[in-house]
């Protein structure tokens, strides 16, 4: 039996040099084609690691989703994990419920969220630093809240952040 020729002798389909597709011989009457072994497999891989992409659940990626809200409350427990809090009021808005701004991400312009020129104090419960800008698009005279710190701005940057960045 050469290349071009199958068991039994009948002749193969396709170009010379590859697999062809092949007629299966105990069912002509269905006409249905066989693909190369080869290709198979390789269909049943890809297929195979592109249903499991597909298939992976968003929370077993480990991405964290990114938020900005504005809530009513007070106090250092109104900011949550991994998030930086502005208050309105100093103390972290004292005892009594006042807008807090939370976020996990930079924001460029603070009026966006109707905080503009409107923190008196701050909470930074991320790992890293986060800067406060005078002015938006992170320009202008600024303020640092490390990691862990619950503060009351100064007075010279009271009312004044118009962007907030995390470095």
């Amino acid at each position: 039996m050469d290349r071009d020729t199958l068991a039994g002798g009948e002749p193969r389909a396709g170009p010379p040099g590859r697999e062809p597709v092949a007629i299966i011989k105990n069912a002509p009457e269905l006409g249905r084609k066989v693909l190369p072994m080869k290709l198979r497999l390789a269909l049943l891989a890809g297929s195979a690691l592109l249903g499991g992409a597909i298939g992976v659940p968003a929370q077993a990626q480990d991405i964290t989703p990114r938020a900005v809200d504005v809530i009513e409350g007070h106090g250092e427990q109104a900011c949550p994990d991994g998030a930086v809090c502005l208050y309105r009021d100093y103390y972290g808005n004292g005892s009594a419920d006042a807008p807090i701004l939370r976020t996990d991400q930079d924001i460029p312009w603070l009026g966006d969220y109707g905080f503009n020129d409107t923190t008196s104090s701050a909470c930074n419960h991320t790992p890293v630093r986060v800067v406060l800008f005078e002015d938006a698009y992170f320009e202008g005279s600024n303020l640092i809240v490390y990691p862990g710190d619950c503060v009351n701005v100064p007075e010279w940057f009271n009312d004044l952040a118009s962007s907030v960045r995390f470095v």
